[in-house]
């Protein structure tokens, strides 16, 4: 008999420690898809955060491209027919074989350029329209993100809408501000839009800043070649020293004759 009950207690705790030791191996598996689970969860939040990081990051810096416009068109400047084009950092209108080109190194953002485009703009616009001048302009930006955001602005319109391009160069150098500073390219989109573009691929690229790493192109070109303010006057290539609207009609017809 107490052979018998040795054997019943040794055989419980057999079968007690199997189940022990099959209870132990379940807790391992839950505790392991707990940490697979966990992990994914954790993956998937990693992921999100850093997606959502990426697409701030490139919202606030605009396309990580370098996009150069391209364009050739003809606009009316004052009633006159006019060649327009876009090559590497330039955005030009005048005829081909007009005797004179002046250029001008142009920010958007920058104060000084705001008062020398309200003195000279429109005696720039009559010596292309009457063909003395052919206009060459390159964006550039050296005082605020305006500059850039501007810059690539205009260019979109100088691509899809070039019809609109003066009116848009012109109203955006007038419009800056310190609250026009803080701008982003949904409000650019805006103000553009109420001036008349109308062309949505136009209006598009101005709310992506397609040509924003153009314009950043522009200034470390224009940096290098030891241009590091603005306005900066070109006549025929050559910079040269600020004129008056008077000054620069003389020089033209000067070199006309």
């Amino acid at each position: 008999m107490a052979s018998t009950k040795k054997n019943e207690s040794a055989r419980m705790r057999e079968i007690r420690e199997k189940a022990n030791e099959q209870r132990r191996a379940e807790l391992k598996a839950a505790a392991r898809r707990r940490a697979l689970i966990q992990a994914g969860i954790i993956a998937v939040i990693i992921a999100v955060v850093a997606g959502g990081a990426f697409a701030v990051y490139n919202a606030s810096r605009g396309s990580s491209e370098l996009t150069i416009p391209d364009a050739t068109a003809t606009v009316s400047v004052d009633g006159a027919e006019t060649p327009f084009s876009i090559d590497e950092s330039r955005i030009r209108i005048g005829a081909d074989d007009a005797p004179v080109t002046v250029g001008l190194v142009e920010d958007y953002s920058c104060p000084h350029f705001q008062e020398y485009e309200a003195e000279i703009g429109s005696t720039i616009t009559d010596l292309v329209a009457d063909g003395s001048i052919a206009f060459e302009m390159t964006p550039v930006q050296i005082v605020t993100n305006y500059g850039v955001r501007a810059g690539s602005a205009a260019a979109c319109v100088a691509v899809d809408e070039p019809s609109s391009w003066l009116t848009v160069h012109e109203a955006l150098f007038e419009r800056h501000d310190g609250r026009s500073d803080g701008w982003r390219n949904t409000d650019l989109r805006e103000f553009v839009e109420g001036l008349g573009v109308s062309n949505t691929d136009a209006l598009d690229c101005i709310e992506d800043g397609t040509y924003e790493n153009w314009i950043r192109q522009n200034t470390t070109a224009a940096s290098e070649a030891g241009i590091t303010s603005t306005p900066t006057l070109l006549i025929d290539g050559e910079a040269v020293s600020r004129l008056t609207a008077e000054q620069l009609r003389a020089r033209v017809a000067s070199l006309s004759e």
